[in-house]
């Protein structure tokens, strides 16, 4: 921090001080310099190669893009699974109801969470730009359409998030990557949360059809 002092200018306006700042550089002792002003401006006193001044993060679209994809890939997943959540029946109804609720929710926390770091990066965070949301929604069959059991549908279901969770690990892994490449050590740390998340909600859902 900034020591500062001051002593009344001699024969001057009384209302002046000499103000006698020494600010602290990195790899020095510091630097002293003195400046006469009025009690009003005391607090906005700055010396050049002094005091430390903050600048924005250097803008990274390699790493926002990338997230991007992350983001619609993950929104594209919370909504079939919080639409299986509704409409899942059979004997494993409760559980599988439970099941998804909890994993929907995760879902939803995620989108919210890597939104925040796109807009962290100064981008605008569009999930619904392109065609992620759509692409993944078509990698797999719809289970309401293609079983007519409903133990059948569950078990689709089932199989349908597995191979959609690993899609998301998929592009997670692409952004880690980039992150890395960039040294974006936050976003980084951010894409390797998501894959561990992911590769949780694989275990759950594939310890139910074992």
């Amino acid at each position: 921090m900034p020591v500062a002092q001051r002593a009344r200018v001699n024969g001057g306006n009384s209302n002046q001080f000499i103000i006698i700042v020494k600010g602290v550089n990195k790899g020095s002792g510091g630097m002293w310099g003195e400046y006469i002003i009025n009690p009003s401006q005391i607090g906005i006193i700055a010396m050049k190669n002094t005091l430390a001044v903050s600048t924005p993060a250097k803008i990274n679209i390699e790493v926002a893009d990338s997230l991007q994809t992350v983001l619609a890939d993950t929104y594209g997943l919370y909504l079939i699974t919080h639409n299986y959540h509704w409409n899942v029946e059979g004997s494993r109804f409760v559980e599988l109801h439970k099941l998804f609720d909890e994993q929907y929710n995760e879902l939803f926390q995620a989108i919210d969470v890597v939104a925040e770091r796109i807009r962290a990066l100064n981008t605008y965070a569009l999930p619904f730009e392109g065609d992620s949301i759509i692409r993944i929604s078509k990698m797999t069959s719809n289970a309401l359409n293609k079983e007519t059991d409903a133990d059948a549908r569950a078990d689709r279901m089932i199989h349908n998030l597995i191979s959609l969770n690993g899609a998301v690990i998929a592009s997670c892994q692409t952004a880690k990557e980039k992150c890395k490449d960039m040294q974006d050590d936050e976003s980084e740390n951010l894409m390797i949360e998501r894959i561990t998340a992911h590769q949780k909600a694989i275990w759950m859902l594939r310890s139910i059809i074992k």
